[in-house]
């Protein structure tokens, strides 16, 4: 069966079960009304017939019976929603086989617009790289995983990411599932952010929290609770007139208005953070229960199962659930009985100074984990990609069946590549359209991936880490006055510089200074390739000027490469192949006659 007939087969089977879980929580829904209108009316019967003991007998079946079916409908449309997103995951699984990603986040608030290479590799942005890996909808998950396109890791880090994902590409279910737990928080936030959420809750974990009367509050709280509920029975049974249970409720109350301030104030803080605490638990509990192989999978699970991280941010849902409950209109009758909100500080104020250091940490080993699942789906849906071999030895560079992974596997034409020499500059020359561009992306999209720990999209690819500058988008700023010539010349002068201060870097020149004269064109790319020949760096320079293939004359670091085309009529035959030393053939006039821009040859 193929992968896209397995994703059919699951996004119809969770849009069933959805389907199945949404009726029953509509069922679940109605006989928790019907309880509640045989509450109302137990509860007149017993108003009215005098307050008879023996009718609070079948009044407190029935609201056990009213939580119960709120527990079991809170359940089932939980399950409607995981379902929801499983099936809704897999319908987008489908649409990157197709490399349609107008769905999909781009990732654009994560770039920058100086990087050395994001931008003219497609990393964001509309049928970017970021699109076709990245799964995951918290706002930090995304940020680990774009921090990893835009920096180069090293050996061992590359390595051990590459063995977590050969085990997490075999973890379907837990993937998906893990996934769905984290996308349930999209559809209830509405406008509202994750980061937001997440946001007040480091803030208030942060800001210092006065421990004064804690001890008061606790047995205050304690003791007027129980108060009220003797009294509460002793008027239930007649022993006592009701005249005792209001002053006992009144004390409660003036006693409440001690923490009321303290309570709005904490509740502003995380009242509101209450679903991204819930995701985070899911999440964390179902790494807790997974067992694992690979050594970056155990780390991320130790980190969280020796921490007993789920317990504690069980307690910490708990407690945000109660202030997210404050706004129910039945709290108000209810807070003064029990006293919850002396309850509710105390547990939060202990919560936050027993376990608050160590939230974040638990919190950024999820988001660690949720991008190497991204990583892993996009490995599961390309299985016919392969991991890189990592060289600790540096400027190695070579592959066979390169191809771009953003281009139709039915449309691309893959090429071999081997450069690994320090120094070394390659200049491309070749006809209009014939490929020198998309193949200098082709290899640096490649190298990116490699680097992130992912598998390429090649037969065979072997690097060692490095650097990698681009120079192919440069384009004028009006703002700045800067001519688009002025900003490749700015952005050479950056790679020279980058080359200068780093080590081992590759770059990327595409029609290098296409925005100038010919003879100046030919003089200023002649000292760049000199520049950068025999450097800690080696790269790619595409040109139209056949004439710099002849430095390889004076310069053994220069190495020629070129993309050919043949003409047969009025036709221009592209085949798209890298070949050894400089271009042959040149279709520019064949391009102007067939456009009508000049006349055509006899």
């Amino acid at each position: 069966m193929s992968i896209n007939d397995i994703l059919k087969e699951r996004a119809s089977l969770f849009k069933g079960q959805a389907s199945s879980y949404r009726s029953k929580a509509s069922k679940l829904s109605w006989a928790r009304f019907a309880v509640f209108l045989l509450i109302i009316t137990n509860g007149i019967i017993y108003l009215n017939d005098g307050y008879q003991a023996y009718y609070l007998i079948p009044l407190a079946g029935l609201l056990a019976l009213f939580i119960w079916l709120i527990i079991k409908h809170k359940a089932a449309d939980y399950q409607y929603q995981i379902n929801h997103e499983l099936s809704m995951i897999n319908e987008e699984e489908l649409q990157r086989t197709d490399l349609d990603f107008k769905a999909m986040e781009n990732g654009l608030t994560f770039d920058e617009e100086d990087h050395p290479y994001t931008n003219d590799l497609d990393v964001f942005g509309e049928h970017s790289l970021f699109q076709m890996i990245n799964r995951s909808p918290l706002v930090n998950a995304q940020k680990v995983l774009a921090k990893w396109l835009k920096k180069k890791s090293d050996t061992t880090t590359i390595r051990a990411r590459q063995d977590a994902l050969k085990e997490l590409k075999n973890k379907t279910d837990w993937r998906q599932h893990l996934t769905a737990t984290a996308r349930v928080i999209v559809a209830k936030q509405k406008k509202k952010t994750n980061q937001e959420e997440l946001n007040q809750l480091f803030n208030w974990l942060k800001k210092p929290t006065s421990t004064k009367g804690v001890i008061f509050m606790q047995f205050c709280g304690y003791f007027l609770a129980l108060t009220n509920l003797i009294t509460l029975l002793l008027v239930a049974f007649e022993i006592v007139s009701y005249h005792a249970f209001l002053v006992s409720f009144l004390t409660s109350m003036i006693a409440l208005s001690y923490s009321y301030s303290r309570c709005l104030e904490l509740g502003e803080q995380l009242n509101k953070s209450h679903i991204i605490i819930k995701t985070y638990y899911n999440l964390i509990v179902a790494i807790e229960e997974e067992e694992f192989e690979s050594s970056q999978l155990k780390r991320i699970r130790n980190v969280l199962y020796e921490g007993k991280a789920s317990a504690s941010i069980k307690e910490l849902d708990h407690i945000t659930y109660r202030f997210s409950s404050r706004a129910n209109i039945f709290y108000g009758f209810i807070d003064p009985l029990f006293m919850l909100d002396y309850q509710l500080l105390v547990k939060a104020i202990k919560w936050k100074n027993a376990q608050s250091s160590q939230i974040e940490k638990w919190f950024d080993v999820v988001d660690e984990m949720s991008a190497l699942v991204s990583i892993g789906g996009f490995y599961y849906l390309n299985q016919d990609y392969s991991f890189p071999t990592i060289s600790s030895k540096g400027f190695i560079l070579k592959g066979t069946e390169i191809g771009h992974p953003l281009i139709d596997k039915n449309q691309r034409v893959n090429n071999d590549f081997d450069m690994g020499k320090e120094g070394d500059v390659g200049i491309i020359t070749g006809s209009n359209m014939s490929g020198k561009s998309t193949f200098e992306r082709t290899v640096g999209v490649n190298i990116v991936l490699a680097q992130l720990g992912a598998p390429v999209c090649a037969k065979s690819f072997e690097i060692a880490p490095m650097e990698i500058f681009t120079s192919m988008r440069t384009k004028d700023n009006l703002e700045e006055s800067t001519s688009s010539f002025y900003a490749e010349l700015k952005r050479i002068k950056q790679l020279i510089n980058h080359v200068e201060a780093n080590e081992v870097t590759f770059y990327v020149i595409d029609e290098v200074l296409k925005g100038t004269n010919s003879e100046d064109r030919h003089k200023g790319a002649v000292s760049i390739a000199n520049q950068l020949s025999g450097k800690k760096c080696f790269g790619l320079i595409s040109t139209h000027d056949l004439s710099l293939s002849k430095l390889t004359e004076e310069n053994p670091h220069i190495v020629n490469y070129s993309f050919n085309s043949t003409i047969n009529g009025d036709q221009i035959i592209f085949d798209y192949k890298l070949t050894d030393g400089p271009c042959k053939s040149f279709n520019a006039s064949k391009l102007m006659e067939n456009m009508g821009i000049i006349p055509k040859s006899a």
